[in-house]
């Protein structure tokens, strides 16, 4: 199969990934519940927790950008993205937890880790990134080639991560270059503020050992 064949697979299955967008985040906000974790959420409308489904557009374009070194040679490692808002970075390892437990349960395999928190990407982005592709051998409604990101994010981080968003990301370095220098300084500034909101404000990791 193609990659864009795998793409069209996706874009057909784009109702039923909105489906489990939906039961995953009313399943994350009820385990957040059950272990007393409420608190390393910031509390809006959303309960912090908010979804996307990747359209044909959003998944051509990432493959213009780069060659796929995904599990199972996909092409797309984030057809789904869910989207974590933490009180602050010392939230992040609970939270963490909780989509360990709710991904166990929703038969999904963990295909990579990645921590920017410490060492941020290009312009400062900074947050915990988990890839879980479908077990094998699992019938499930979403295709195989399905693929599901968890992104954790600080909220002060957060305001660095949409401003890059909007103002760097996908964009010829060169050009944005006193951009990027900006957003690193700043990314760096919120970096210090969440720590010290860690330290002053813990979260213990309840429930789970």
């Amino acid at each position: 199969m193609t990659k864009r064949d795998v793409i069209d697979v996706l874009v057909a299955a784009i109702p039923e990934a909105k489906r489990f967008a939906h039961h995953a985040a009313v399943e994350i906000r009820r385990i957040v519940r059950s272990e007393h974790a409420e608190e390393a959420i910031v509390d809006n409308d959303t309960g912090g927790i908010t979804f996307r489904i990747k359209t044909r557009e959003a998944m051509q374009a990432k493959l213009s950008r780069r060659a796929s070194g995904y599990p199972r040679g996909l092409p797309i490692n984030d057809f789904i993205g869910i989207r974590i808002l933490c009180l602050h970075i010392g939230c992040i390892p609970l939270l963490e937890r909780v989509i360990y437990a709710w991904a166990a349960q929703s038969s999904l395999v963990l295909a990579r880790r990645e921590d920017t928190t410490r060492a941020p990407r290009e312009a400062g982005y900074r947050a915990v990134h988990l890839d879980y592709i479908l077990e094998p051998n699992i019938q499930d409604k979403l295709p195989r080639e399905s693929t599901i990101q968890v992104q954790l994010e600080s909220w002060l981080q957060h305001l660095h991560n949409v401003l890059n968003r909007h103002l760097v990301y996908a964009r010829d370095p060169e050009k944005v270059a006193s951009t990027i220098a900006r957003l690193v300084d700043m990314s760096a500034e919120l970096h210090r503020v969440d720590c010290d909101l860690a330290g002053e404000w813990r979260v213990p990791l309840l429930g789970f050992k």
